[in-house]
């Protein structure tokens, strides 16, 4: 059994690229070991979780009179449930511009402006950390992809690097690492359109029909023993 990978190729305004797919298995191993890099290195270690609220269940009095017992709650921030204040949040805006700009706003409705307003603000930083989090995943991922299929196509002198400084280019930050110095010349030298960029990034995200049929086959493979 041979194990040369099969090739497939793209074509680019610089020429004709032979390229083989790498396992989304691969991929997806590259994007958490990143995951816990970001988080060790960007976050001090910090998990991003979401904030929480308490509800006390509980209370009243049975018909005897004896009380019953109250508890906390804590329970997880969603999206639904932002919404929720959010809707709550702009109607207390709406009845308070409707009334008498001179009229005091009740202590009561003032705290609940507050209460709302840190909800919501602890809710926008801890998905500004997710979003942030997730896109260094998504760029490491697509940058090694990019580095295993098309790596080998990234000329082995610096003339390319030479050239851009002769037109006036500030090269000075140009990484010296290979990986990132390859991504420089890949967005800079071997795509010529953002849609040739984008040609790229579908074929290693495997948005292809071809790998999108591969890994439906992959997925019934493993899914039926586990099963």
């Amino acid at each position: 059994m041979s194990d040369k990978k099969q090739t497939k190729q793209v074509e680019l305004q610089s020429g004709a690229f032979e390229y083989a797919h790498v396992s989304p298995f691969k991929l997806n191993a590259v994007a958490q070991a990143e995951r816990k890099r970001y988080i060790k290195d960007e976050l001090d270690g910090v998990e991003p979780k979401p904030p929480t609220y308490s509800i006390t269940h509980g209370g009243g009095k049975i018909p005897g009179g004896k009380e019953l017992p109250t508890w906390e709650q804590e329970y997880d921030y969603t999206a639904e449930y932002i919404a929720e204040l959010r809707t709550e949040l702009d109607a207390l805006r709406d009845e308070h511009d409707e009334r008498n700009q001179h009229v005091e706003v009740p202590p009561a409705i003032q705290a609940r402006f507050v209460d709302l307003h840190n909800a919501l603000d602890g809710w926008d930083g801890y998905v500004k950390t997710v979003s942030k989090l997730g896109r260094a995943m998504q760029y490491k991922k697509r940058n090694v992809g990019f580095w295993l299929m098309f790596g080998k196509d990234m000329p082995e002198d610096d003339g390319w690097l030479k050239e851009q400084a002769a037109i006036g280019i500030d090269i000075s930050e140009v990484s010296d690492d290979p990986q990132e110095r390859f991504v420089y010349w890949l967005e800079t030298e071997f795509v010529s359109t953002d849609a040739e960029y984008l040609k790229l990034v579908a074929i290693v995200e495997g948005r292809t029909k071809e790998m999108q049929e591969a890994r439906l086959v992959a997925r019934s493979i493993f899914q039926h023993p586990l099963g």
